[in-house]
């Protein structure tokens, strides 16, 4: 049976091991691996490997449901089972009440960078049902506000807004 907890601490061990200081933030635990990608949006750890991916937790309602692997030379993202529906999605509730300011970010990199109050989606096209309620968010390019935007009937694209 798979073990999604031990996989992510070898992952975590792994980055350890590296020696190797990424920018990324401590307020989320995140790993690195050598993976195999397949398919649109999965991938499986191989330790012969062709890629060296960033492994971050996919955790929905508090709980680990996912792992997500992160390629930054090519920027490819997958999911081990393709549960998650995004990284940070914790967030969401906050900005519905108004607690905190939303931002919807480009890669897994830049949310592993600044993870606080924003999140990733692995399916940009399932915005307008996961930030239902949400009054306005802030993309961290242009170029994804403009995808963002496109997803958001006409009436509700002012909830986009860009980072200065």
């Amino acid at each position: 049976m798979f073990d999604i907890e031990a996989e992510f601490w070898r992952a975590i061990r792994f980055a350890k091991a590296s020696g190797v200081a990424f920018p990324f933030s401590r307020r989320v635990q995140w790993g690195a691996a050598r993976v195999e990608f397949y398919g649109d949006r999965l991938y499986e750890p191989s330790p012969s490997g062709e890629w060296l991916a960033f492994i971050a937790p996919v955790v929905e309602g508090g709980e680990l449901i996912d792992l997500c692997a992160y390629h930054s030379v090519n920027n490819r993202t997958a999911q081990r089972f393709g549960y998650g529906k995004g990284l940070g999605l914790d967030a969401l509730e906050r900005a519905r009440m108004r607690c905190c300011d939303l931002r919807l970010m480009s890669t897994v990199a830049d949310w592993l960078r600044s993870p606080v109050d924003a999140i990733y989606l692995f399916n940009i096209a399932q915005l307008a049902t996961l930030l239902d309620g949400v009054p306005a968010f802030t993309c961290d390019s242009l170029e994804l506000a403009e995808r963002a935007a496109a997803y958001l009937p006409p009436s509700e694209r002012s909830r986009v807004q860009l980072d200065a």
